[in-house]
């Protein structure tokens, strides 16, 4: 079991490196430029999530071929959690990331009003991308969710009540942006 782990990270470091590189060169025509900045870029950003997300792909493929059932088990959960965060880590930078490049751009054509409706979206989907994270990290770790799922559609069922006015409010505010029925200035 030691010598699989000695001899096995190793060498999936040394294959999972070359790959992320290779696969950050033949996304490199694909870069956005989101900053002012003349030269930066987004890949940088995503190197060393891309190199995870590899490695611990490999990981779960070379666990199959673990000495004992202990090993095989540890290393498949191990890497189970690993591309679960690193999966949802690149979303959230993505996601981020496209804002930043369409704030920037709204800015530029002159719609400043259309920012927040962005704002806001780019808020509930970092929250998705996290809570669903969470979700499928706990699920790979062995814990049983249904509960906490069906208690969660209770407990949104009843904070939309009590929160119904603020609701209605964001939703009003998100629909005079995007509508564009007052324009700022």
């Amino acid at each position: 079991t030691w010598l699989n782990v000695l001899v096995g990270i190793p060498l999936l470091v040394g294959i999972a490196w070359p790959l992320s590189r290779g696969l950050l060169r033949l996304l490199r025509p694909l870069d956005l430029r989101y900053s002012t900045k003349p030269g930066e870029s987004v890949l940088p950003q995503l190197k060393w999530l891309l190199f995870l997300l590899i490695f611990s792909l490999l990981a779960r493929i070379v666990a199959t071929q673990a000495a004992t059932a202990e090993g095989r088990i540890l290393v498949t959960s191990v890497a189970d959690v690993v591309i679960v965060v690193a999966t949802a880590w690149i979303l959230i930078r993505v996601t981020k990331l496209l804002a930043r490049f369409k704030t920037r751009h709204l800015r530029q054509v002159g719609l400043p009003g259309k920012i927040a409706t962005v704002e806001l979206s780019t808020w509930l989907l970092v929250c998705v991308w996290f809570t669903a994270g969470l979700f499928l990290i706990l699920r790979s770790l062995g814990f049983e969710l249904t509960a906490v799922i069906a208690g969660l559609g209770i407990g949104g069922i009843a904070f939309a009540f009590a929160a119904q006015k603020t609701i209605e409010n964001l939703f009003g505010t998100v629909t005079v942006v995007a509508d564009e029925a007052i324009q700022v200035g």
